[in-house]
C-alpha cells in the first residue's frame, strides 16, 4: 500500500523502524525490515529499538523519552521532507500510545506512522488525546495498524452470515449475536479486534470438541487442525503442520475523522476497504 503510493506520487519514503525489543515486536520487525529492503520504493535511515519494561502511561512515556529524541535526531540529520517519512515500529497498546504522544509533544507529524497493536484498540483515539471517550480531535489521526479481519463496526463481516465464502461452513452466531453475547458479559463497549480473535478461538475449539466426540487432548488437537470455517470474526483455518492461521487474512486500517467523528476504516486490500488510504497524515 505505501509502496505504491510512493511510486504514484514519484517520491522515496525515508523509513524509520522503531519497535519494541520483546519477542513478537522483533518477529514483526525482522519481516519489515526484509520487505523494505527488498522494496526500492523505501530508504531505511533509522533501525532501533526500545525496551519496555510496562507500567502505567506517564511511566512508559518517560522511558521511551530519549528514544524517540533520538529517532527525531536522526530524521533531522537524514536531512528529509517530512512527506516522505515512515516511521514503522511500536509494540503493544501503552507504548504505542506513548509513542503517539511523544511524537505529538514534540510536534512532529510523518507523513506515515505504523504501529503494532494500539492503534486497533477502540479508545486508541482518545487514549491519545488524553481525552474522554466522544473526542474528536488526536494526533491519531491518520495512524495505521494491521489487524486480523475482524472489527466490530465493520459492514463486510456483517453481510458474511449470508455470503459465505469460499465453501466453508458457518460456525457460531451471527455478528450481531456474537457483539450482544461478548456485551452482556463484559458491558455496552466496543470490543477490540483482539476480542475477535478470542472468540474464533472459542468458536474453534468448540467446534474440535464436537468433530472428536471428544475432550481428549490429542483428538481436540487433531482436529483443530483440520477445521476450516467461517464465523461473524472471519475465516478460520490453521496449517496442520505449524498451526499458523493461513485463512484469515490481514487489514490495514487508519484512524480517520468523518462528519467531526473518528472512525476506523479498512484502506487494504481495496477489496475490502471502506475509505481511502489518507496520505500524508493530517
Amino acid at each position: 500500500m505505501l509502496s505504491e503510493k510512493a511510486s504514484t506520487l514519484g517520491i522515496t519514503l525515508n523509513t524509520a523502524l522503531a519497535f519494541e525489543t520483546d519477542i513478537f515486536s522483533t518477529s514483526v520487525h525482522d519481516a519489515t525490515k526484509e520487505l523494505v529492503d527488498a522494496d526500492t520504493n523505501f530508504n531505511t535511515f533509522f533501525d532501533s529499538s526500545y525496551p519496555f519494561e510496562g507500567g502505567d502511561l506517564l511511566t512508559v512515556g518517560g522511558d521511551m523519552d530519549t528514544f524517540v529524541n533520538e529517532l527525531l535526531v536522526s530524521i533531522e540529520l537524514n536531512n528529509s521532507d517530512s512527506d516522505s517519512i515512515v516511521i514503522i515500529g511500536g509494540g503493544h497498546d501503552t507504548d504505542g500510545i506513548a509513542f503517539a504522544q511523544l511524537l505529538d509533544s514534540k510536534e512532529y507529524t510523518p507523513a506515515a506512522l505504523a504501529l503494532l497493536i494500539a492503534p486497533g484498540i477502540p479508545t486508541f483515539f482518545c487514549d491519545v488525546a488524553q481525552a474522554d471517550a466522544g473526542c474528536t480531535e488526536s494526533y491519531a489521526e491518520g495512524v495505521t495498524t494491521s489487524v486480523f479481519t475482524w472489527l466490530p463496526t465493520l459492514e463486510i463481516f456483517k453481510e458474511n452470515i449470508t455470503n459465505v465464502s469460499d465453501g466453508l461452513n458457518w460456525v457460531g452466531p451471527s455478528h450481531d449475536e456474537g457483539l450482544e453475547l461478548i456485551k452482556s458479559k463484559y458491558g455496552d463497549i466496543e470490543p477490540s479486534y483482539q476480542a475477535g480473535s478470542g472468540g474464533q478461538a472459542i468458536l474453534a475449539l468448540a467446534k474440535a470438541m464436537e468433530n472428536a466426540q471428544s475432550t481428549k487432548k490429542k483428538k481436540v488437537r487433531n482436529a483443530i487442525k483440520k477445521l476450516k470455517f467461517q464465523s461473524c470474526f472471519g475465516n478460520y483455518g490453521v496449517d496442520k503442520d505449524t498451526g499458523i492461521q493461513e485463512l484469515q487474512d490481514m487489514l490495514v486500517v487508519q484512524w480517520q475523522v468523518i462528519s467531526d467523528e473518528p472512525e476506523l476504516h479498512v484502506v487494504w486490500p481495496q477489496s475490502t476497504a471502506t475509505n481511502d488510504f489518507v496520505f500524508p497524515m493530517p
